[in-house]
């Protein structure tokens, strides 16, 4: 029945489209920022050691205790950076160094104080009244330690607490340490039970509660200086009080995922990775972070009340690690960029009432990837930080349960976006109800992204019908690799029939490729390929042809279920005895490994024939998240505008796609093709591509620089490429109606029948 309600949807969209090119969200609206974010630049973010070293941040540890940054003008912080001499690389992959430093907030004055401990882990510290350091650290041997320094570096107590909690004789760890208002908490036990003993710092225990083994590994403090601890379960958030002095512990309570009250209101509590729940203050028992928005907490109502979106702001909700609010209304927080790379501090407050109003974009990403979606929303972030004139209001769909039908009543009812996220989207049906604008003019006029900005091929790859209706902002290649000496008369492209003819010339039983089964060979070979059977134009359908009879035959030759734990030595084994003839193969930012594997596995005989297609391109293009698409019916055209060329000339921060932008690409190029160290355009030493790349199981990939050949290949792989379509609806019907008959319930005839009648009707009411 779903997908006839996905059908009814958009009959009611087409339907209802004259009115909505009318429409436009939030036509002409301008609004003020409440709030802004003022990043405080901290030795973290200068690269100081540029002009010597290559060097990452470990870890960025921030004092938030009172007495220090929050009621005064002193911020300490704890920087761990490891540094890679570009003369010593060879011989040393890098080294540690941790240090105590002190940032003023009022002056900007940024000082390192001194030296700790290399190869520590900490938990927290705190700076008392009398400037004295104490830090609950853990070193090699998980012993649990406070340590008292002084302002000059001098050690002045080093105290074993494994030794207080357990006794001398017992060597066990300690789960987590916590420390604040000058008093530490450390919890031992967990699934099996244990105890959370709190402390004072002089390492004497003031009182302890038991575990129950549950494993609550985060406490915060709430505004009536309760200790409370909490977990993320299925339900939602879990927390419960402490009571040190009787020595017991609440039964617990659940802020739940989804609103009671209205089930329409759902939250995203993140990952567990960063904190979800903040100290309180005030009348705040404590505050929530949801992905989307901070809330205020009342305990005694159960009530989640909005305090302010972190897009807003310039920040990503899912990255900020920890938040504290001040006496003067502002919210201390420690952010960090998806990979962990960078770590930033600074202050949420009032914005100026005297500044101009910014006019509204509006994005939607309607079925967000989510493994990239943060990396959009970091960068709207970004944009709504920087501009003076606009400010993005970004809406995914990713909370949905269905997003597409979703997105088709937001439209019906003016809800149009300006701009479109098109990862995880079938642009194509959009285009034909002419709600996309093509960007060809825009380019044509833009000093910066013009055509010329993109790598070769990338553009063409993307026309549809001769026009650019979106731009790719990232992207990761999808290719089939193959032995040279056995398909190398397939590198320019081959058709299903050349397919079938090979795989049917091999011995009975030879695999195709590693992961193989009915579904899996359907959702790749035909799925990827859909559009084929499609006009869009004429709204014919040829899934009753020839092709498509023989690929769904060919199809239900393979296993029902694919063998999931075949090992990279069994790849490789079955690859040099001819009885596995590919291996699927994904290139994205480290193209190192994406040649390298392909390489080992081949034995230095690989080429890269793609999927079989009728136009001779067998290499898909996968979008990333950053992909963007502007609406015909948008009142603020350049506004739209200046938010895409920001975000398409902003590469990902993280390492997870290959950049779009020409000049940003040959960096990656460089980079992974260096034979000797050299300093970037930021003053950073890049060291060569080299050492172990990481074993795959049994399977170990050596890294070294790429040759001028095998970069060449990656070019040729673009060129050669087209934008995979990802109509989820089409491939979800012919996937059901097939596997009737991959089950033995429906004859390829009947099923065929089913395709041909489900399809053109969706085809017809949405070209």
């Amino acid at each position: 029945m779903r997908k006839y309600f996905y059908l009814f949807v958009l009959m009611v969209m087409t339907a209802a489209f004259a009115v909505l090119m009318a429409a436009c969200s939030k036509k002409g609206e301008y609004v003020s920022d409440e709030y802004v974010f003022e990043k405080i630049p901290l030795k973290a973010d200068a690269g100081k050691y540029a002009s010597e070293y290559e060097y990452g941040i470990s870890q960025l540890y921030i004092d938030q205790e009172a007495g220090t940054a929050l009621n005064g003008n002193e911020l300490y912080y704890i920087l761990q950076l490891t540094l890679y001499n570009p003369e010593e690389y060879k011989n040393e992959r890098g080294r540690s160094v941790t240090k105590l430093c002190r940032f003023n907030i009022k002056t900007g004055e940024d000082n390192e104080l001194f030296d700790l401990e290399d190869g520590i882990y900490i938990y927290g510290f705190h700076v008392d009244s009398e400037d004295r350091l104490r830090m609950v650290c853990s070193d090699s041997d998980d012993v649990l330690r406070l340590v008292t320094y002084t302002m000059t570096g001098e050690c002045i107590s080093d105290v074993n607490l494994t030794d207080i909690i357990y006794g001398k004789n017992d060597n066990k760890g300690i789960n987590t340490a916590f420390l604040a208002d000058g008093t530490l908490y450390a919890q031992t036990g967990g699934e099996e039970g244990g105890y959370i003993y709190k402390l004072d710092l002089d390492g004497n225990i003031a009182g302890a509660v038991p575990d129950e083994g549950l494993y609550f590994s985060n406490m915060i403090i709430d505004n009536n200086g309760n200790v409370i601890d909490y977990e993320l379960n299925e339900e939602g958030i879990c927390y419960r009080h402490l009571d040190f002095d009787k020595g017991e512990v609440s039964q617990g309570k659940t802020i739940p995922f989804v609103n009671p009250d209205n089930e329409d209101e759902k939250y995203d509590f993140g990952s567990g990775i960063n904190s979800s729940l903040i100290d309180g203050s005030g009348d705040t028992t404590f505050f929530v972070k949801e992905l989307e928005k901070l809330y205020q907490y009342n305990e005694d109502t159960g009530e989640l009340k909005p305090v302010l979106n972190w897009l807003d702001t310039g920040l990503v909700g899912e990255f900020v690690k920890s938040m504290t609010p001040m006496d003067d209304g502002r919210y201390f927080c420690i952010c960090s960029t998806e990979s962990g790379a960078e770590t930033a501090a600074g202050f949420i407050k009032k914005a100026d009432e005297n500044a101009p109003a910014k006019r509204v974009i509006t994005c939607a990403a309607v079925n967000p990837d989510k493994k990239r979606a943060y990396d959009l929303e970091s960068r709207i972030a970004d944009y709504n930080m920087t501009s003076d004139k606009y400010r993005v209001v970004y809406k995914s769909y990713a909370k949905s349960d269905n997003p597409i039908s979703d997105f088709a009543q937001d439209i019906i009812s003016g809800e149009v976006p300006d701009v479109l996220g098109v990862s995880s989207l079938d642009i194509r049906e959009y285009i034909n109800k002419g709600l996309m604008e093509d960007l060809s003019p825009y380019l044509k006029k833009d000093d910066t992204l013009n055509e010329g900005y993109f790598v070769d091929g990338l553009l063409d790859a993307s026309k549809i019908d001769d026009k650019i209706y979106y731009l790719i902002s990232g992207f990761d290649l999808e290719t089939i690799a193959a032995k040279a000496s056995d398909a190398g008369k397939y590198k320019d492209g081959y058709t299903y029939e050349d397919l079938l003819k090979y795989y049917h010339s091999k011995p009975e039983g030879t695999m195709l490729n590693t992961y193989e089964s009915k579904e899996n060979i359907f959702e790749r070979f035909i799925g990827y390929d859909i559009d084929s059977y499609i006009d869009w134009d004429t709204g014919q359908i040829s899934f009753d042809s020839e092709k498509f009879r023989k690929m769904a035959e060919f199809c239900n030759g393979f296993p029902d279920e694919a063998d999931i734990d075949i090992s990279w030595k069994e790849v490789y084994e079955k690859i040099k005895d001819g009885t596995m003839l590919t291996n699927d193969a994904s290139c994205f930012y480290d193209m190192g490994i994406f040649i390298r594997l392909n390489k080992k596995l081949f034995d230095n005989d690989a080429v890269y024939i793609g999927y079989p297609s009728e136009d001779g391109r067998g290499t898909y293009i996968n979008p990333d998240a950053g992909s963007l698409a502007m609406t015909s019916v948008s009142e603020n055209k350049e506004g739209a505008w200046d938010f895409i060329k920001y975000i398409i000339t902003s590469p990902p921060d993280h390492s997870a796609v290959l950049p779009s932008g020409k000049k940003e690409f040959e960096k990656i190029v460089k980079k992974f093709s260096a034979a000797e160290p050299y300093v970037d355009e930021n003053g950073l030493v890049v060291t060569p591509y080299n050492g172990g790349a990481g074993g795959y199981e049994d399977f170990s990939v050596e890294a070294a620089p790429l040759t001028k050949d095998e970069v060449q290949i990656i070019y040729d792989l673009i060129k050669d490429s087209k934008v995979k379509t990802d109509n989820s609806e089409i491939v979800n019907m012919v996937k059901i109606a097939l596997g009737d008959y991959f089950k033995g319930n429906k004859s390829l005839d009947d099923a065929i029948g089913i395709i041909q009648d489900r399809v053109k009707k969706y085809v017809n009411e949405n070209r």
